[in-house]
């Protein structure tokens, strides 16, 4: 482990963490100055082992020599190179006696108002310069507003044990995803639970052309047959969307219609038919889909972690899917059965939402675009109380969109919220 002395005025301590090391003395120890030891141990005091304190950069001195502000007080000390004036960052508390040792610790993903980049978090923390790293950096700051050094190289650890596993089609961001899923919930990352939740993943970038897919199939099917497949998907081709319908599309509610059991019938149904095998393909892609999804959504819910769902709406006769990722803090808060809801294996989170937006619908002639949908839909969820953390789609390429990005939350709402 990599180390930093930090001096104020005679008084000397040690930093572990992600920093160089350098010491007074003979052999590279801690240089005491005798008279000087009471009042640094008072000072020392002032910290407790265990706390996360805030530093800044205050000043550049030298090569591998700053200024570091602490809570109590300023220190010369030297760093690695990477670091510079201005940087801001959490260090751990390891001893305070008879020297203040801490660890690099975390960095806000956050300056006031100012985003900080994967680019700056990597160096500040001293982590390496690789590509894994920087996607799962690239992963965390969507999802948190701080970035803790160990959480990234963990993760990166768990990756670089699985790889082998995989083949090379295998989407490494997706795996990336899971990794950190499952280290938010304290979950070891095991092949079989990864190769579980991979298909939910997967199906983020293909769900919306297999719901396309499915539309295009059953246009081609006898009437009745059409008519009632299409049915399903008829609130979002009228004036206004029902948030309520969308979400009841993916129920496994077997009271009700929705695509889920109607994928499950198509499945069960013997036939020679060439258009009714490939629905039945379609239909088999999708069930995996939300089978993963619900596998994912029932870890979040044990280990209160985020549950994700597929929100669809219609634009110039076309289905797209934008994925939402909510607290189930939030979900729950309310409810008093939450703790047995948690331990419910036929947990679904389509069913838990809709009842939160009963009546209520959008104007969806105003849709003109993804992102403003996306908008619309994030206001509506804040007025029920309810804070979106992660929002976003595939475009036609499979590249991610964030959709909580700076430049959409500064669009003004143009749609109509009617209760």
């Amino acid at each position: 482990m990599w180390n930093f002395v930090i001096v104020e005025m005679e008084f000397t301590a040690t930093i572990d963490g992600g920093l160089k090391s350098v010491g007074g003395g003979m052999n590279g120890q801690i240089q005491y100055f005798g008279n000087r030891q009471v009042a640094k141990k008072i000072r020392f005091a002032a910290l407790r082992v265990g706390e996360i304190v805030f530093g800044e950069i205050t000043g550049i001195i030298q090569n591998e020599l700053a200024y570091v502000k602490l809570p109590i007080g300023t220190f010369s000390a030297v760093i690695h190179k990477r670091i510079r004036q201005g940087d801001q960052l959490y260090l751990k508390v390891e001893e305070v006696s008879p020297d203040l040792i801490l660890k690099v610790h975390s960095v806000s993903t956050k300056y006031t108002d100012n985003a900080l980049n994967i680019s700056e978090i990597i160096r500040i923390l001293d982590l390496p310069d690789d590509e894994i790293i920087y996607d799962i950096v690239d992963i965390l700051r969507k999802e948190s507003n701080r970035i803790v050094k160990n959480d990234v190289l963990l993760t990166a650890k768990n990756i670089y044990n699985i790889l082998p596993s995989f083949d090379k089609n295998t989407n490494i961001d997706d795996l990336l995803k899971i990794a950190v899923f499952l280290k938010n919930a304290n979950i070891d990352v095991d092949l079989s639970i990864v190769r579980s939740l991979l298909d939910g993943v997967y199906g983020e970038r293909t769900i919306a052309n297999l719901l396309n897919k499915f539309i295009e199939l059953a246009e081609k099917m006898p009437i009745n047959s059409k008519n009632k497949l299409l049915s399903i998907f008829e609130f979002s081709n009228t004036k206004y969307f029902y948030i309520e319908k969308s979400l009841q599309l993916f129920s496994d509610n077997k009271d009700i219609d929705s695509l889920i059991t109607f994928c499950q019938k198509i499945i069960s149904i013997t036939s020679t038919n060439n258009t009714f095998l490939e629905l039945q393909k379609v239909s088999k892609q999708i069930l995996r889909i939300f089978e993963s999804q619900s596998f994912w959504n029932n870890l979040a819910v044990d280990s209160k972690n985020k549950i994700k769902y597929f929100q669809i709406f219609n634009i110039d006769h076309r289905i797209f899917v934008v994925t939402i990722a909510i607290n189930t803090g939030q979900i729950f808060f309310q409810n008093k059965k939450s703790h047995d809801l948690s331990k419910n294996i036929e947990f679904n989170a389509y069913n838990v939402i809709k009842d939160k937006f009963k009546n209520i619908h959008l104007f969806a002639d105003s849709f003109s675009s993804i992102e403003e949908f996306a908008i619309e839909i994030r206001s509506l969820f804040n007025t029920i109380g309810i804070e979106i953390s992660s929002l976003y789609y595939y475009d036609e390429i499979g590249q991610e969109i964030d959709l909580i990005s700076r430049e959409f939350q500064q669009l003004n709402n143009k749609f109509s919220v009617v209760v």
